[in-house]
């Protein structure tokens, strides 16, 4: 075996592993968007009454402030984590049909801030997308231009 195809083997060996790591931390944020649901549905509760006063007489402005606070910042989970994970996850499919660098390496970036599996997993992908010899396959996957039918 020549040192090109060691060398190429092991490039894509660890893009089939990144492409991995991606399925499953862009699923797990997408599982995790779901759990500020349970924040939004209280908040909701809390601000059109459904709960019972439970001390006396019960005034609906008592649970408008806190309902909306479980409402906003419920919502906003939800997003960033859902977000998140559909970057994770085209991510993932850009790594499997080697185009989007810049995308991958953008997504690496970010995915930096989720400590400690994340920071793992970008520093990787930028370690790993930084290899010349990866960076050709980058470009060689490129894509002709489909000719339009007229």
């Amino acid at each position: 075996m020549t040192d090109q195809e060691r060398q190429d083997l092991l490039d894509s060996e660890h893009l089939r592993l990144l492409w991995l790591g991606y399925l499953i931390s862009g699923g797990a944020n997408a599982v995790m968007a779901l759990f500020p649901l349970i924040h939004i549905t209280l908040g909701l509760f809390m601000i059109f009454g459904a709960f019972p006063a439970v001390r006396g007489p019960s005034n609906k402005a008592d649970t408008l402030i806190p309902g909306l606070f479980f409402v906003v910042i419920g919502g906003a989970l939800s997003t960033i984590f859902g977000t998140l994970g559909v970057l994770k996850l085209m991510t993932a499919k850009r790594l499997r049909q080697r185009r989007s660098k810049t995308f991958c390496i953008v997504t690496a970036g970010i995915s930096c801030f989720g400590l400690p599996y994340g920071t793992a997993l970008g520093v990787l992908t930028l370690l790993v997308l930084s290899r010349p010899s990866v960076q050709l396959l980058f470009t060689e996957a490129t894509p002709p231009a489909v000719a339009r039918a007229g």
